[in-house]
């Protein structure tokens, strides 16, 4: 499959729903567009959306109450917001003069759903639009960093705050700016490990770390994969730093992991 050399568009929604309820809908959207070859900005919009299932003049009803208190927006923000069509449009230059741009977005698929609510709701299909592709920086995240006990979860605010970018959270443009900020640094990085790839200078595992075939390298036997070992290890970072555990020889490939008190029900008989 050839690469298709696409602009990126960073977005973000919020929503009159937190779990995709079916009367749910977009009712702020942004969007900011990454020239693929240099990663500098092309151009941003963001727009407020009047919503088709909520009634502007009544009070926010009970389904929908959870987003509205996370996103901070209120009803006579709303009131004077472009309708859905207006809006659709709009997206529709934007998605246009990035030829078919891939969607980046933390957690895109909960953004794709509402977008895609968003235009059929208009009659329109958002796919006509898009190049198929996606890509979510919580995955990577997740990818990253799921070995990090620092890391308690990958959301936007914790991975921001591990990247070292302030923004505020839960505004649609304050959350694209910092996920674009994200996804150009792993883009950096995949870059230039990338090229160690590309080239075939992957590192070798050095024997200990590989499991060296089915060659005994300790008295206990790892129960999660074969052949593995269980050998000491120490922890190097995280909460319990400098404590001592056995870990498989097969990291990173098997990260089964256990006290030193456990260890001995895995005793080779």
């Amino acid at each position: 499959m050839a690469i298709r050399r696409s602009n990126y568009c960073v977005i973000d929604t919020e929503t009159t729903g937190l779990d995709g309820e079916s009367k749910a809908e977009a009712i702020e959207v942004a969007c900011l567009a990454i020239d693929y070859r240099n990663l500098k900005e092309l151009n941003r919009f963001a727009t407020l959306i009047q919503p088709k299932n909520i009634a502007l003049d009544q009070p926010i009803p009970d389904w929908a109450k959870g987003a509205f208190n996370v996103n901070n927006i209120k009803l006579s923000d709303l009131q004077k917001a472009p309708l859905a069509d207006e809006v659709c449009h709009k997206l529709i230059g934007f998605f246009k003069s990035l030829n078919k741009p891939i969607l980046v977005g933390h957690n895109i698929a909960f953004d794709i759903i509402f977008l895609d609510r968003l235009f059929k709701s208009c009659g329109l299909k958002l796919k006509d639009y898009i190049h198929y592709q996606s890509i979510d920086t919580c995955t990577i995240s997740h990818l990253l960093w799921s070995g990090d006990a620092s890391m308690p979860n990958v959301k936007l605010v914790t991975v921001a705050q591990k990247l070292g970018i302030e923004f505020d959270a839960h505004r649609a443009m304050s959350d694209v700016e910092a996920t674009a900020q994200i996804f150009t640094k792993f883009l950096s990085f995949f870059a230039n490990s990338g090229s160690k790839i590309s080239t075939g200078k992957v590192a070798t595992p050095p024997p200990s770390a590989s499991g060296g075939g089915n060659k005994r390298k300790s008295e206990f036997k790892c129960p999660d994969c074969q052949p593995g070992y269980l050998v000491m290890r120490t922890a190097s970072k995280g909460r319990n730093a400098g404590s001592k555990f056995y870990g498989c020889t097969n990291f990173p490939n098997c990260r089964f992991a256990c006290n030193l008190n456990i260890v001995q029900k895995y005793k080779i008989k």
